[in-house]
């Protein structure tokens, strides 16, 4: 069965903050001055195609940042929003637009909050069980989105997916 889309849920980064701390993609100094010791430090080699060229010939170097089930992608002076766990780590949640997505969000929560979003996969979620995922976009020609995952009816983690 082919499903005709909707057009993207397109939101606006500024509008997600991490655990009420942290905003999508930020400032290294300011991810390491409130998480003072990470769980791991993981060094990542990248390609160029993966759109980082500059930094790459510049030889800056690239790293995940691990810290209780959040994920931040560090390159330079940056720091991007890579994932955060929920099931595993019920404390981790993100505020969109003073609302609380958290490990007890439940996917009728997420229908109110995204429709569009939610319109688009309601295939997904009535075909994979309950598992599946709501797809946000900064902009519906960008191949990167936020994701937000589900199944048995409740989130269980975001991210931040690019093709690459």
């Amino acid at each position: 069965m082919i499903l005709k889309a909707q057009e993207h849920q397109i939101v606006n980064k500024n509008d997600f903050k991490i655990n009420a701390k942290f905003s999508l993609f930020a400032k290294k100094k300011d991810l390491t001055k409130i998480i003072k010791k990470f769980d791991e430090i993981k060094s990542i080699d990248m390609e160029i195609e993966c759109g980082f060229e500059d930094e790459i010939k510049k030889g800056i170097k690239f790293f995940m940042y691990k810290k209780n089930g959040l994920n931040y992608f560090v390159h330079g002076k940056n720091a991007d929003f890579e994932y955060i766990d929920f099931e595993n780590y019920n404390d981790n949640f993100v505020i969109y637009k003073n609302k609380k997505i958290s490990y007890q969000t439940t996917i009728n929560e997420l229908k109110k909050i995204f429709p569009i979003a939610y319109g688009n996969y309601l295939y997904e979620i009535k075909n994979n069980k309950g598992k599946g995922i709501i797809v946000l976009k900064f902009n519906k020609d960008w191949d990167d989105e936020l994701r937000i995952y589900f199944k048995e009816g409740k989130v269980y983690a975001f991210g931040y997916w690019y093709p690459c």
